[in-house]
């Protein structure tokens, strides 16, 4: 029954209602962290037979206080589904809502909702997320490539600009100090936010993946993902492949069709030269934080101990 396709069914048609189609919340979601392969993690586990993942990210609700209504309209976004189904979304940004936030939206959630969180080096999400934000920006005409010194440009919050190399933005020119208010660093303090979520679901709901393992090879992350959702097995090493011109992995579904790859528009865009002194001050930063990672979530990921 797994196979039922609601999505080619017309609805309230006799064979949408026969099969028990509907939308209902998700019991499994994707949050964060923005950089970390959010998207092809997203992408990949909704080419599992028996899960319906939403096409694109879903914003959350509950930000600054939720209704019925609000987590109704969420609902509806949701694809149609059988009960053998497992309903999935996702959105890069949930682990930076606060726990009020997180806590709102918990008790129209099933119980055993499953949360995955998905997160990689600190300081090459940082670059990473520094070179989103200037093909962003310049493609909102609000920069021209390459930023000029003088620019500076406030991408997220009170105190959060961008600045003309990746240095500037995350370190203080007088003091050479972290700005711990760079947009660009927020998202690496993975502690931060997953606390909030063991906090809202429980660690038995909550997977943290290894980001950068799943870039080099993501068979065994998807394996270890299936097990964690309880999903019958699917995927086999043949269904993935690695592009030679991109280094980049792609999927065939099934097995031996033609591979769907990563878009290399936005994918391994080229990344700025970083300084070997910023790039020490950067990880002696994130150190304590990835040690609490270690402590509290007992993760074994190598980078987490540079």
């Amino acid at each position: 029954m797994s196979n039922v396709d609601c999505d080619k069914m017309k609805v309230n048609s006799k064979p949408f209602r026969t099969a028990g189609c509907r939308q209902q919340l998700p019991m499994a979601m994707i949050v964060g962290v923005k950089k970390c392969g959010t998207g092809t993690l997203r992408d990949y586990i909704g080419l599992h037979p028996s899960v319906r993942m939403v096409i694109g990210a879903t914003r959350f609700p509950g930000w600054f206080g939720l209704t019925s209504g609000e987590v109704d309209e969420w609902r509806r976004q949701m694809r149609y589904t059988i009960r053998s189904q497992l309903t999935m979304t996702e959105s890069p940004g949930y682990t930076t809502c606060s726990q009020e936030c997180m806590l709102r939206l918990k008790p129209y959630l099933h119980p055993d909702t499953k949360v995955i969180a998905i997160i990689r080096e600190p300081v090459d999400r940082a670059i990473s997320d520094y070179v989103h934000w200037l093909v962003t920006l310049n493609k909102q005409g609000l920069i021209q490539l390459p930023i000029s010194a003088k620019d500076s440009l406030r991408v997220s919050g009170k105190g959060r600009f961008m600045r003309a190399t990746f240095r500037q933005t995350v370190l203080d020119p007088e003091t050479g100090s972290v700005k711990e208010g760079a947009a660009v660093l927020k998202f690496g303090r993975y502690i931060e936010g997953l606390r909030k979520l063991v906090t809202a679901y429980g660690h038995e709901n909550v997977l943290v993946l290894d980001g950068t393992a799943f870039a080099k090879d993501p068979f065994p992350v998807m394996k270890q993902l299936e097990r964690f959702l309880n999903l019958p097995n699917f995927f086999t090493r043949d269904h993935f492949s690695r592009n030679p011109k991109t280094g980049f992995y792609c999927v065939a579904v099934p097995a031996g069709s033609k591979p769907k790859c990563a878009n290399p528009k936005t994918k391994g865009r080229p990344h700025p030269l970083i300084d070997n002194n910023t790039l020490s001050i950067l990880r002696d930063y994130f150190r304590p934080y990835n040690k609490q990672l270690v402590d509290e979530f007992h993760l074994s990921f190598p980078w987490l101990f540079l």
